[in-house]
C-alpha cells in the first residue's frame, strides 16, 4: 500500500506468486514531489509443505515466514536529495527487526546506515545510469565469521544497448 499527503494520479496492482511464496503490491501511485511518499508491505515466504531434502538422507521442514514493513520517504527539493527511513521485521531465525536510512543527492549517490537484528550496517551506492556499484558493510555480523564486506556492481544492458 502507499499513500501520501499529495494527490495520486494513478494505481497498479501487482502480484507476485510461486511456489513458496505470495507478494502483494500497490505500486505506481505518483505524487507531487513535495510531499513525502509512504509504503507499507507484507510477504510470506516458504507457504505450504516446503520440505529441504539433503544427500545424506536427511529431510528438514521449511517453516512458513513472514515480513511486514513501511518506510517514508521525503523529497528535499532544495537539496536535490531524497531522505528514506525504513522499517521491516521477519520472522525468520526467531525474529529480526531492521531499520534503516538512506540520502541519495541527484539520483546519483547514494549513502546507507542501518541496525539489522543485532548488526550495524553502513553502506553507499553509485548510479551512473548503465552501471551501478553498490558497497555494504554488517558489523558484527557474527562471531564466527566476523564483518562481512558486500561490493555489486551491475549494468543495465538497455541503457549500453541505446
Amino acid at each position: 500500500i502507499i499513500a501520501s499527503g499529495g494527490v495520486c494520479a494513478h494505481n497498479i496492482l501487482a502480484i507476485w506468486r510461486s511456489h513458496t511464496g505470495l507478494q502483494i503490491n500497490l505500486i505506481g501511485m505518483f505524487f507531487s514531489d513535495e510531499y513525502p511518499l509512504l509504503a507499507v508491505s507484507f510477504a510470506m515466504r516458504n507457504i505450504g509443505a516446503s520440505l529441504l531434502k539433503w544427500d545424506n538422507g536427511r529431510k528438514d521442514a521449511t517453516p512458513y515466514t513472514y515480513t511486514v514493513g513501511t518506510s517514508i520517504q521525503q523529497p528535499l527539493t532544495d537539496l536535490m536529495s531524497d531522505a528514506l527511513l525504513s522499517y521491516d521485521y521477519t520472522s525468520q531465525f526467531g525474529g529480526i527487526s531492521k531499520i534503516g536510512f538512506e540520502w541519495k543527492y541527484r539520483k546519483m549517490y547514494a549513502l546507507r546506515a542501518g541496525v539489522n537484528g543485532r548488526s550495524g550496517t553502513l553502506g553507499g551506492g553509485l548510479d551512473f545510469g548503465f552501471l551501478i556499484a553498490d558497497y555494504g558493510y554488517i558489523f558484527p555480523s557474527s562471531q564466527l565469521i566476523g564483518d562481512i564486506h558486500s561490493l555489486t556492481v551491475s549494468f543495465r544492458l538497455e541503457r549500453v544497448l541505446q
